[in-house]
Formats: structure tokens, sequence, C-alpha cells
């Protein structure tokens, strides 16, 4: 699991990379990202942003004895713009 999620890090850094080295004229590919991620994303049309996330089942948190599940928020999350 760890290593999925590193390379899925490395992937999203890539795909940051070339997005940001291309045109600024170039409009934003949301289902290019997502292909290339694996993974869905929601765009925001005000931010003018789109942000994909991974859910967290590779890490054991506790808080106030409550077991923290990626449902409660243990995500990474990348957004481009």
């Amino acid at each position: 699991m760890r290593f999925k999620l590193i390379l899925v890090a490395v992937s999203i850094c890539q795909i940051g990379m070339n997005i940001a080295s291309a045109s600024a004229k170039q409009k934003l590919n949301p289902e290019k990202i997502e292909a290339l991620t694996g993974l869905k994303g929601n765009y925001n049309e005000k931010e003018a942003v789109f942000k994909v996330s991974f859910p967290r089942g590779d890490i054991k948190s506790v808080a106030s004895g409550a077991i923290l599940t990626p449902a409660l928020g243990l995500t990474s999350w990348a957004a481009f713009t």
C-alpha cells in the first residue's frame, strides 16, 4: 500500500510539472488528470481548480479513543489550476 501511495504521489508531481510547464493559454483538462492519476476529481468553477483525492487506508489513527477511517478525512490530495 505504501508503494502504491508513493507511486500516486510521484505521478501527481509529474502531472503538476507537466501542467505548470504548459502554455498559459492551454486550458485545464480534468479528463486527462483523471486518466493519468487513476483518481476521480472535482472541478470548482468559482476558483477554477480541479482537485483529486486519495484515501489513506495505510494510516491507523485514533483520536480520543475513536478509530479514524479514510471516510473521516484521512486523505491526500492535489489541486490543479
